[in-house]
């Protein structure tokens, strides 16, 4: 199967402390991908860097085959849909939140209007379009940030942690809907977990991510 990243001897670090070691890791097309691993083992990190909002400080890093940490960043930032971990939503209704990034990028009123339709409708949130999107719950808020990163029709989604603030019945859906991309197949998706035994039921694949060695930490 066809390698989207490919990632050899990645590190980084934030203010001389290595916060980020990978020997190795690979992440197929249209597979669901699970990372999973203890607090400051780097997770966030690996998705800043796979979203390409950062550069590594050593290794090398291949989107589709290129080497990103060559290039400008700007055009594989969009092929990327990163839901954080605790999304932030502006003080506008649930459409228009949904709807923001094409707005910004030029796109017509509406081709705006038919994507946020039909991606609230794939998450269960065309009843809440009209609501104040600061006014949810965290379920709620997680529903409509990755909302956000399905109407850009992004290659890649990742998502950072998104069961830690959601309730039981929030939990289900999210889950439902990766079970529902898993086999579709139209999307790489990669996500971070706490719960192994959630991550193995949801993905293709875990992979297991440590925190670097006191040995590996960087000389200022």
């Amino acid at each position: 199967m066809e390698r989207l990243y490919d990632i050899v001897n990645l590190s980084f670090s934030y203010a001389g402390r290595k916060v980020l070691e990978l020997d190795q890791l690979r992440v197929e097309w249209r597979q669901v991908t699970a990372v999973v691993g203890p607090n400051g083992c780097g997770k966030s990190t690996l998705f800043d860097l796979l979203s390409f909002l950062r550069r590594p400080d050593g290794g090398r890093l291949l989107f589709q085959g290129r080497d990103a940490t060559r290039v400008d960043l700007a055009p594989l930032r969009r092929q990327i849909g990163y839901v954080q971990q605790r999304p932030y939503l502006m003080n506008l209704s649930v459409r228009d939140n949904i709807g923001l990034g094409l707005k910004f990028r030029g796109a017509a009123r509406p081709a705006i209007a038919a994507a946020v339709n039909r991606a609230a409708a794939e998450l269960g949130l065309s009843p809440l379009l009209g609501r104040d999107a600061r006014k949810l719950s965290g379920g709620e808020t997680q529903k409509v940030a990755l909302a956000r990163a399905l109407v850009l029709q992004p290659e890649v989604i990742i998502m950072d942690e998104p069961f830690t603030y959601l309730d039981e019945n929030a939990g289900r859906e999210i889950e439902n809907w990766f079970r529902a991309q898993r086999e579709a197949r139209e999307k790489t998706i990669i996500f971070s977990a706490h719960e192994r035994r959630r991550a193995e039921a949801l993905s293709d694949r875990v992979i297991e991510l440590a925190p670097p060695s006191p040995a590996g930490e960087s000389v200022p």
